[in-house]
């Protein structure tokens, strides 16, 4: 799969099917050229944007601000159209989900890009949906762009195995996002996942927060 700048259709109706959200870096947006030509995107996660990507045979292209403005939508429709490309998907996976038996680590690949799993958390209410399925808080690891790897029922102990985890996977990415856990908050959205001084875990959560911090 390849990645480029730009959009070339017009038609909404055609382009509608074909978007989907992707997680980058904020530092992966500081791009040349003129602003129109730029790919949009919006705050997610700390450090972390959220981009649209038109998703065709052979190639991928952000959706930039010209190519919304050719469409004649806004950017929030943009956004939710997106979102909602992936909900077949976020469904489909929920009925992978059961009660751990201790700590459980499912790992979701996508090695050629194609599948879009490591976007799921930004679907609403599909980590929310993964705790009620299974009973716990789950964390969810994003190391690299592809893919991503779920925890569940993780304990004080084995939260610094995952975090050794997924520090390995982001040093080993192609294209790494976050060695940061994320999980879902009171209210069922995406959230850093953290710990109080103290922690056995958190001088490691404390460190992967600053190499997140460091390559942006």
């Amino acid at each position: 799969m390849s990645i480029s700048g730009g959009d070339s259709v017009s038609d909404w109706e055609q382009i509608a099917p074909l978007l989907r959200p992707v997680l980058r870096r904020e530092a992966d947006q500081r791009t040349e050229g003129a602003p129109d030509d730029a790919p949009v995107s919006r705050a997610a996660l700390p450090y972390l944007v959220e981009r649209v990507v038109i998703d065709r045979a052979g190639a991928v292209r952000f959706v930039t601000e010209r190519g919304i403005q050719d469409w004649g939508v806004d950017a929030d429709t943009v956004y939710e159209t997106a979102r909602m490309n992936m909900a077949e998907l976020a469904m489909s996976t929920l009925t992978a989900f059961e009660p751990p038996n201790g700590t459980g680590v499912m790992e979701f690949s996508d090695a050629n890009g194609e599948s879009y799993v490591g976007s799921l958390p930004l679907i609403g209410g599909w980590l929310a949906g993964v705790s009620a399925r299974t009973g716990t808080r789950p964390l969810v690891f994003l190391p690299g762009q592809l893919g991503m790897f779920i925890v569940l029922g993780v304990t004080d102990e084995t939260l610094i195995q995952v975090l050794e985890l997924a520090d390995r996977q982001y040093d080993e990415a192609a294209q790494s996002l976050s060695p940061v856990p994320y999980t879902v908050d009171e209210r069922g959205e995406l959230t850093p996942f953290h710990v109080q001084p103290g922690h056995p875990a958190w001088e490691a959560l404390t460190r992967a927060e600053a190499r997140l911090a460091v390559h942006t």
